[in-house]
């Protein structure tokens, strides 16, 4: 049997207005015998990344001696995104298969239909390039031998439909109508993609060119989809890993090792599900999503994420918590909400009880990022350091969490016990996750924090940036590292191009104020420390104020300057670290003497830094200035 006489039949199309679902099974027989050969074709494929089509085949099981779905996949890989994406795949189909089948004499043997499913805008479109089948007044007509040259047509469902290419007629009537009921109802991939299995199972009884197992594919207008095999007989002990994963593991450069059976043999690789999504940025793309979907929680939640990352936070607030009300049992957008109601409000209570309504959710199965993001609000929220501890070693159980080993490390050595373990987490870290960013930032953070490493903790960080440099905790902290190796004007660098992604986080506008301040450009940082003043959440707002305070006596305002030292004077007590700051200035001010009181601060514990005081060294008399030095380097206890 030459490979040209190798036939592939059955498709399976159901497709709404929003959502189009294929299914192939795997049979290879003689095209003139219907014997059959195998039952291992890969016929059915996704291309492209943000706009997916599925592409399933009736026909010819190899062109130019090449299997059809790998074939497909060499002709559409490289295929550009564009609104154009799809009119381009079918022209490349009708090319490709035109020139590829041309030298195929037998009419019976070359009928070939390949059927591209895929979306125009929001709405579904079904295409077949055929040089037997075509769509006449919506449905699909058929020849018996195929015509010389391939032919497109196609269709826009308003409402559900199905059809098949290569074999019909064998389908049960009610099959059908609880597939479109199926769609109709907007019901998960899973439950349509089985019901497309079980179609094919009763057709496979009915047909010997059709296979039992089938391969199924879902793709939304939302830009997700997922598929799914449903394998039988001699299949379930083979590999199976479908052209387009194939392509993907290889542009990845990723390896799958078979696990051992107990007799010694490698396990097959096989692939058992898939899902994808391509999630756009900016309003416009969003506001699109929403009018598809508007009682969908998980478009508000990645809506809410989207919002977030520009740092619109009042409004990822609002998309978290529809999500929350449109889905009970959906844990996700409580998480994210509770990150945020801390972060932006200071509401530890609301946020700690989101916490706990997502793990109960959950259950047992608490995602170790999760677990991780949970253990650094308790850590900061309530300075329980036992329990996120705790929650930290838990999180390293699962060695696919790449923060869990260093944030334990970070705790460890920020509490001043472990430094052996922590130095051997970060190790582990880098090694695990070489590629992480994140991992690396924040290893290079630890190092320059802690271990006495500044020039290369600051050179991992920096590495960093340049490897993801829209990442606004790492462009975030790389300008606190340069700003306190004394490079306010790299720092300022960092800041700013943190902002741009984070507009509204009031720690960036502190810490860029600060820099901005250091180098003497008043104005600038003035603007940045009001624009803090007026979104930091309350139980922040001091260390705030005592920095604007601070530059307002460097840029030559001692009034206003005053005013607001004795402002927050009046809060006493505060903060123990804003409090020893506090003191300092009115010292330098000569409003009262406090260094005994500053004393006794300073020994339970000194300043990590003395920029605010350094800040406030910029102004003054001479006098003043050398009494802000002298200050500057008792509260942090000369360690600056």
């Amino acid at each position: 049997m030459t490979r040209t006489g190798l036939q592939v039949t059955l498709v399976q199309v159901l497709a709404g207005r929003r959502s189009v679902h294929l299914a192939c099974d795997f049979r290879l027989t003689d095209a003139r015998t219907q014997r059959l050969i195998e039952d291992s074709a890969h016929k059915l494929v996704r291309v492209g990344t943000e706009r997916s089509a599925l592409v399933g085949v009736t026909g010819l099981a190899h062109l130019d001696s090449i299997p059809v779905g790998e074939w497909i996949v060499r002709r559409l890989g490289t295929l550009e995104p564009g609104p154009d994406f799809l009119d381009r795949i079918v022209e490349s189909l009708r090319s490709s298969a035109q020139s590829s089948a041309a030298y195929i004499r037998d009419a019976l043997v070359r009928r070939t239909t390949f059927v591209v499913g895929g979306f125009s805008g929001t709405q579904a479109r079904i295409v077949l390039v055929s040089n037997f089948e075509a769509f006449f007044n919506g449905r699909v007509k058929r020849e018996g031998l195929a015509a010389d040259r391939f032919a497109v047509s196609g269709i826009r469902p308003k409402a559900p439909i199905y059809f098949t290419t290569g074999v019909t007629g064998v389908e049960k009537p009610e099959d059908i109508e609880k597939a479109r009921l199926l769609v109709r109802s907007e019901a998960d991939d899973s439950a349509i993609q089985r019901s497309l299995a079980e179609i094919n199972k009763w057709v496979s009884a009915r047909s010997l060119s059709v296979s039992p197992g089938c391969y199924t594919a879902t793709i939304h207008a939302t830009g997700s989809g997922s598929s799914q095999p449903f394998l039988s007989g001699g299949q379930l002990d083979s590999p199976f890993i479908p052209p387009d994963v194939q392509l993907m593991m290889h542009e990845l450069q990723t390896v799958f090792r078979p696990a051992i059976k107990p007799d010694g043999h490698p396990s097959p690789i096989q692939i058992r599900g898939t899902t994808h999504a391509f999630i756009g940025t900016g309003e416009k793309y969003w506001q699109g999503q929403l009018r598809l979907t508007p009682h969908s929680a998980a478009v508000w939640n990645n809506y809410g994420a989207d919002l977030a990352g520009r740092g619109r936070f009042e409004e990822a607030r609002r998309a978290y918590t529809r999500a929350c009300e449109l889905d009970e049992t959906y844990p996700t957008p409580r998480v994210n909400l509770a990150g945020r109601v801390w972060v932006d409000l200071g509401d530890a209570a609301t946020a700690e009880g989101l916490f706990q309504e997502a793990f109960a959710i959950w259950k047992n199965k608490i995602p170790s990022n999760e677990i991780v993001r949970y253990a650094n609000f308790r850590l900061y929220a309530y300075r329980d350091e036992a329990e996120a501890e705790a929650l930290f070693r838990k999180a390293c159980r699962d060695k696919d969490c790449p923060m869990a080993p260093v944030r334990l490390a970070q705790l460890l050595l920020e509490t001043g016990r472990g430094k052996d373990e922590a130095v051997d987490l970060l190790a582990s870290a880098r090694e695990r996750f070489p590629t992480n960013q994140e991992v690396l930032g924040h290893v290079g953070f630890a190092e320059f924090r802690y271990l006495g490493l500044p020039e290369q903790g600051r050179a991992r960080l920096e590495q960093a940036c340049v490897a993801d440099p829209t990442n606004a905790d790492l462009l975030t902290m790389a300008g606190d590292v340069c700003l306190l190796t004394g490079d306010p004007s790299t720092a300022s660098y960092y800041y700013r191009k943190a902002i741009k992604r984070l507009p509204t986080h009031w720690a960036i506008h502190l810490n860029w104020g600060l820099a901005l301040a250091l180098e003497q450009n008043f104005e600038a940082a003035l603007k940045h420390l009001r624009e803090a003043t007026a979104i930091v959440p309350p139980d922040q707002s001091a260390s705030v104020q005592i920095n604007l305070a601070a530059v307002l006596w460097a840029s030559g305002d001692r009034s206003a300057a005053v005013d607001l030292l004795h402002s927050l004077q009046g809060h006493l007590p505060l903060p123990r670290e804003v409090e020893m700051e506090l003191l300092a200035m009115l010292e330098i001010a000569g409003e009262g003497s406090h260094r005994d009181r500053i004393a006794d601060l300073v020994a339970s514990g000194p300043l990590p830094t003395a920029l605010t005081m350094q800040a406030m060294a910029l102004g003054g008399t001479a006098t003043e200035q050398t009494v802000a030095r002298e200050l500057a380097a008792l509260l942090v206890n000369d360690s600056l």
